[in-house]
């Protein structure tokens, strides 16, 4: 694949000679980019650089990469009318304007909509929790598929975030990280494609969905970016390898009629939906029924599940890891995400695991 990496300073003159810029040297870009070219990628390195060469190269550059990791720690005002020539050292006085410089990050998946982008936040003086709500705020605001996050007070730890919320936490540990890394920039999505023909399935789903509802819809909330979302989806199985399930965008008042009926297609990394696109967690919910047979309905929260649940490792929703992976128990927790358990015909987790 090919990436890019930017890293260090980015800054913006102030004469011919001086600059403004930000305290970074790059050195963990560098090792990133390491790390992916000795697993086969081809990397396009941009460390060190003026603003507006910056900006102009990488979204030049957006619609012919796979992926961009967005390291550099960009300036963020630069100045307007710099100095000409060099600054006299004899004044006691010298204004200049700085003007607010426009996110580069925001513009690349505008150039490309297929481009895996990955930014960075670093913050300083924050409480961890702050920090993650800013790096969630960029990750929505630039769309991001991760956002690594840490503040000035220990660079060496740092918090990879996700766009679900979960968050992996890495301390001094720069080798896991770059691999975490590598695998998002890997990962295989499926997508949603629409299939009029599924709406068939849905009347003999919908009591069961709406008792789930009635039992699990105030579970969904959650905070994100520092707004309340809805995180969460339920599914409840239908004929020929069908299932209803909650859509990808919901709201505290969701309905039956509002989900979707699905079928998913592991081969072809499709999700056949009879409307709006379904919750990107669809794949592992049919990789659960295809593993318990028995469970009519199954539920997905933001919450973590006690008594002994198995944990899995966290993958991104919607992914080849996430979706294909062996599922041994009717209940279990994903690292940093939630749980998935099977319910009953009247929609209750089995006792051992509440």
């Amino acid at each position: 694949m090919d990436i890019l990496i930017t890293g260090g300073p980015v800054y913006t003159h102030i004469d011919d000679n001086k600059v403004l810029t930000n305290h970074a040297r790059g050195t963990w870009a560098t090792r990133l980019g390491e790390h992916l070219q000795n697993h086969g990628h081809s990397i396009t390195m941009v460390i060190n650089s003026e603003y507006k060469h910056y900006r102009d190269y990488c979204i030049e550059r957006a619609s012919e990469m796979n992926a961009a990791v967005m390291t550099a720690a960009v300036i963020n005002y630069i100045c307007t009318d710099p100095y000409e020539g060099k600054m006299p050292t004899n004044l006691d006085e010298i204004n200049l304007t700085l003007t607010r410089a426009p996110y580069i990050i925001d513009e690349m998946r505008k150039q490309n909509p297929n481009l895996t982008l990955i930014g960075c936040k670093l913050t300083s003086r924050e409480q961890p929790e702050n920090t993650i709500v800013k790096a969630q705020q960029l990750m929505a605001r630039a769309r991001c598929h991760a956002v690594v996050a840490n503040d000035k007070t220990n660079l060496k730890k740092k918090m990879l975030c996700f766009p679900d919320g979960a968050v992996l936490y890495y301390n001094n540990e720069f080798r896991a990280l770059n691999e975490e890394i590598r695998h998002i920039i890997e990962d295989k999505h499926y997508h949603n494609v629409q299939n009029l023909k599924l709406a068939a399935y849905r009347a003999q789903c919908e009591p069961l969905m709406q008792k789930l509802l009635d039992r699990y819809r105030d579970s969904f909330h959650s905070t994100y970016a520092g707004e309340d979302k809805q995180f969460g989806c339920l599914a409840v199985r239908g004929n020929d390898g069908t299932m209803l399930v909650t859509p990808r965008h919901k709201h505290p008042y969701i309905r039956v009629r509002d989900c979707v009926m699905v079928k998913v297609n592991h081969q072809k990394l499709l999700i056949e939906t009879d409307g709006v696109k379904a919750t990107m967690n669809a794949p592992l919910l049919q990789q659960f029924f295809d593993a318990h047979p028995k469970y009519p309905g199954v539920v997905h929260l933001h919450q973590f599940l006690d008594m002994g649940v198995p944990e899995l490792p966290y993958a991104p929703p919607g992914t080849v890891r996430d979706s294909q992976r062996t599922i041994l128990q009717p209940a279990f927790n994903i690292e940093s995400h939630g749980f998935v358990a099977g319910v009953n015909e009247n929609g209750h987790i089995h006792n051992v695991y509440v």
